[in-house]
C-alpha cells in the first residue's frame, strides 16, 4: 500500500505540521514585545501544538480510509487494521519534526 495518500498521511503532513506549530511558537515569542501587532487573542503554542496534533490524527484517519477504499474496496477490518499500523508511525513523525524543526527554527533565527 504505497499510494500517494499514504505517503502524504505518514509522512508529509505530519513534518509540515510539526514545522508550522515550531514556527508559530517562535513567532509569536519574537513578535511578542512588537507594539503595532496589537495584544489580541494570542494562541499559547502548547495549545496550537495540541491542535495540530489532533489534526494530524484526523487527516491520517481519513488519508488511510481513503487509501484503503482504493485498494481493497469498503473493507472495515482492513481500515482499522491500515489506520492501527499508520497512526504511530504519523505521531512517530510529528513529534520528531517538532524535536528537530524546533531546534533547526533556533539555530536558524537565534
Amino acid at each position: 500500500m504505497d499510494t500517494l495518500p499514504v505517503v502524504v498521511a505518514l509522512f508529509f503532513a505530519p513534518f509540515i505540521a510539526a514545522i508550522a506549530a515550531r514556527m508559530q511558537g517562535l513567532l509569536a515569542s519574537k513578535t511578542a514585545s512588537v507594539e503595532f501587532l496589537g495584544s489580541g487573542a494570542r494562541v499559547s503554542s502548547a495549545a496550537f501544538l495540541f491542535v495540530l496534533g489532533l489534526c494530524v490524527v484526523l487527516l491520517t484517519a481519513i488519508l488511510m480510509s481513503y487509501a484503503v477504499e482504493i485498494e481493497l474496496g469498503d473493507d472495515p477490518l482492513a481500515k482499522r487494521v491500515a489506520l492501527a499500523r499508520a497512526l504511530p508511525v504519523a505521531l512517530e513523525v510529528f513529534t520528531v519534526g517538532v524535536i528537530v524543526g524546533g531546534q533547526m527554527l533556533t539555530a536558524i533565527m537565534g
